[in-house]
Order: C-alpha cells, then structure tokens, then sequence
C-alpha cells in the first residue's frame, strides 16, 4: 500500500482550520511518552507495537487523570519501509471532590509517512473519537442547601445544570517532521497536533459555548552527543485560549543497544518544574515525574502532581527485507554469498585496519554453518551511507557475533568503475567501515571484524551496463572462526 498524496494534503490542511483552542484535558508533563495526546501522527514513525499505561494525581483540585494508548507500525513490502501506523487512546479525568465532574474520551488514529529522503521523513495523522462530559449533580452542595444552619437535600443547589451527561464526537489531526540519523536513530523533531477541530458542544449548563480547539506544538534536537550520553532540548507549547509552554531538556545515558536511562527538568510557565526519570528497555518503559510548584500563590493550579507511566513493546520495529533492488526500472536479484576461501589477516593487525585483496598475510580460520544469511548491501553511486532498510539484517548479524566471541565478519566493500575518480577511491572502504561501525553500535567487538577494501577487483555485474554497476557497488559477508 503506498501512501496518496491527496490524502496527506487533506490531513495538512485540515490543521489550519484551527482558530480558537480550548483543552478537554489536563495535559500531561511527560507528553513525550503519551504521544497521541501531543500529536496523532506519532504512530506514523512509531518504532513498535507498543502499549501505554499512565496515571497524574494532582494534589490541588482532586485531578485524576488515567489513560492507556496502543500503537502499531506497519510496513511495505514492496521496500520494507514503513509507510504508516495505527493507535487507539483512552483517557479519563476526574475532578472535584468524590470525582463529582469526569470527563472521558475514547479515539481511534491511522497515521502515513512520505519519506522525503533517507533522513527527512514527514508523517501525518488523523483521530476520530468521542469525548462524554458527566456531573454526578447529587454530590453536589451548595450554599443555596443550607436552612438556617442545617443541610436539607431536598432544596435547589442554585445551579443551573441542564444535562447531567453529554457525548459528542471529536476529529483530531497531526503533523511532524523527523530528522534521522545514524543507524536510523532520531536526532530532531517538531510536530503540531489540532485537537477538538469539529468544535464539539456539551449542554452541561444552559448557555454553554462549544469548546475551542488546542493547538499542541512539540519539538527535540540531540544537541550534544559524548560517548554514550546525550543532551536533548526538548519543548512543548500548548494554546487554550492562553498560552502553556514547559521548556526544558534531558539527558541520556545509552546502556547499550537496546537500554536507555535518562532523566530531565523543564520549567512550565504557570509556574513550576517538572522533573522525570525514565528507563527503556527492550521490552518495557518505566517513568516517573513530579510537578513543584515554584510561584508564591498559584498552589490552586495543577501544578504540585505526581505521574507514572509503564509501557509494553510487545514487537520491535522490523523493516521488513526486499527480495529484490530495482534499478532504473530494471529488477536485480541479490547475489548469494560467494563460496569463495575464507579471508586471511594478519593475527597482530588492529581492528578496521585497511586492507586489499593484495594483502598476503594470513591466518588459519574455517567457514562456519548455521547461522544467518549473508546477502550483499547495495550502495548508491559515490554514498556510503548504509540504507536504513538493512536494519533489521544488521541486527541478525549483531546477534550472531554476541552469541560467539569466537566468531569473526569479514566486511568487504566494492566499488563500481564509475566512481574511479580519485576523490572517491577510497569509497568502497568507506562503505563497509560504516557497515562495522553499525555493528558496533549493537555492541560487537571491534576484534570480531575484518574491514576488507576490495576496490574493483570483484565485480559481480558488468561496469557496461546500469544494472551491472548497482551490483557491483556493494559491501559483502563472510563467516570465519578461528
């Protein structure tokens, strides 16, 4: 399924319709982890399937603010790149003493993605939903109750509430753009979310107005990167007829490939700070924050609360593998592993050392069975850049090495004729030291890699023809094992 432009343009539009804002909900301060709350495109880019529990308890006013989401990638097969996504969101807030007012609402998101180049994707989305408003008018007491000093129940609480429960639909809409990186990792974002755009009324109260709409602005850029930490600005600005914004950032500290601990302040402009902790891990995320309110007499806000959230990645993001790479409108299949005598090196040469196929030093190692396939990365012309929908098979190989320290890769990159000229006569090495460098991203050792420049030396296709150069600017695989 490939994404329609005319939709995505509808989506785009339908945002600037917005004109006035109003919130429905008490937001949240962790909005980066109840994404369908801050932007219905986020399932678009969305790394797994995954669900979402979270949880505010005010300390002022009696706010209790539970909500669960669920969102769902998916992928064509035609690239392995991900086109879209799906999520559905529940959220319910009570208020007041006893939890007299509730206000609980229910939507449904589908998502796409144009990717407009291997590090520029745009994704925009679309929710459609219900939102019921309820006030429970028997837990109400009023001065107008009262008889001369003594509660009767029996006279008018002096309100004029003209409905008790109301249910409207709603329409939500999102937009954001990210920027990625290296290994497909997000380095910057900036989305805008519209909520309530169909303007819902509720007849709690004679007279009542419809609700506005909100404006949900949000925004990351890793700023700083040493080692394995990372200093990310982050923002968030909401418009209710007045203007919310908490600024802030945070801090990362990568475990390794798949654990994540960071940890973060942002200053809200009613007046308070946020602080949150919260751990990734391959299967689960955990988190944790407290709003402290900082201005002298605004106790009676929402600022002095506690969050949680706990979430469940129950599958990670897999791109799923073409079959074939089509090349100006001619289909190639991958060429099988050649079965060609082991690569031998040097015992003493280091990691990454550069190597050619003229190189005469050599070890004793024996090809290794049962493990996974081997099928070549293709390049485009003068890029080194390795193509994001090789991920998943980077993985595999990952995986394999982690299991045997005694295993080793041979990593041998080529290079087309076309790309002789001398700026780029390096560019096959380039391509598989960006290979090894991803694998050492998924924590391989650099020990367990040989870095092998073999130049043209060994073209698979023609130089004449098109298709015979795409085969020939690749990086392959070779299992040894000392």
């Amino acid at each position: 399924m490939k994404p329609s432009p005319v939709v995505f343009a509808a989506i785009i539009g339908s945002l600037f319709f917005c004109q006035v804002v109003y919130g429905q909900f008490v937001p949240y301060s962790q909005y980066n982890n109840v994404q369908l709350l801050t932007n219905p495109a986020f399932p678009s880019l969305t790394k797994y399937t995954q669900v979402t529990v979270h949880y505010r308890k005010s300390r002022v006013g009696n706010y209790d603010l539970p909500s669960v989401s669920f969102m769902h990638p998916f992928y064509r097969r035609s690239d392995g790149l991900q086109y879209g996504g799906v999520g559905v969101n529940v959220i319910s807030q009570h208020a007041g003493p006893g939890g007299i007012y509730k206000v609980t609402g229910a939507s449904g998101v589908f998502a796409y993605v144009i990717h407009l180049s291997r590090k520029h994707h745009v994704g925009a989305g679309i929710a459609a939903g219900v939102i019921n408003k309820r006030i429970d008018v028997s837990g109400i007491t009023t001065d107008s109750q009262y008889n001369l000093g003594t509660y009767d129940p029996s006279l008018s609480n002096g309100e004029t509430f003209q409905l008790s429960s109301v249910t409207r639909p709603v329409i939500n809409a999102g937009l954001r753009w990210v920027l990625t990186g290296f290994n497909n990792q997000e380095k910057a974002s900036f989305g805008i979310g519209a909520y309530n755009m169909n303007k819902p009324a509720f007849d709690l109260f004679a007279n009542s107005p419809a609700d506005d709409m909100t404006y949900i602005a949000a925004g990351e850029i890793a700023l700083v990167t040493r080692g394995r930490f990372t200093l990310s600005p982050t923002f968030r600005y909401v418009w209710q007829g007045t203007s919310i914004a908490n600024i802030g950032s945070r801090i990362s500290y990568r475990v390794n490939n798949d654990n994540e601990l960071s940890t973060g302040v942002w200053y809200k402009t009613t007046g308070g700070l946020v602080f949150s902790a919260q751990y990734n891990a391959k299967r689960y995320i955990i988190s944790a924050s407290t709003d402290l309110s900082i201005a002298s007499g605004r106790d009676a806000n929402i600022n002095n609360a506690l969050e949680i959230g706990l979430g469940w990645r129950m599958k990670r993001k897999v791109e799923l593998k073409p079959r074939n790479t089509a090349v100006g409108g001619e289909t190639i299949r991958e060429p099988k592993a050649a079965k060609s005598s082991p690569t031998r090196v040097s015992r003493n040469a280091p990691p990454f050392a550069h190597y050619n196929s003229t190189d005469s030093s050599r070890v004793e190692s024996e090809e290794v069975e049962s493990l996974p396939d081997t099928p070549a990365i293709y390049f485009d012309v003068v890029s080194a850049e390795v193509p994001t929908d090789r991920t998943p098979f980077l993985e595999d190989l990952a995986s394999a090495l982690k299991r045997d320290p005694k295993l080793k890769l041979k990593i041998a990159g080529h290079r087309s004729t076309e790309e002789d000229q001398s700026v780029n006569k390096q560019i096959s090495y380039k391509r598989a030291k960006a290979v090894a460098k991803i694998l050492i991203d998924y924590e391989v050792s650099e020990g367990q890699l040989k870095v092998i420049d073999m130049g043209v030396r060994k073209p698979v296709g023609s130089n004449r023809t098109k298709a015979g150069r795409q085969k020939n600017r690749r990086v392959d695989f070779e299992w040894i094992k000392n």
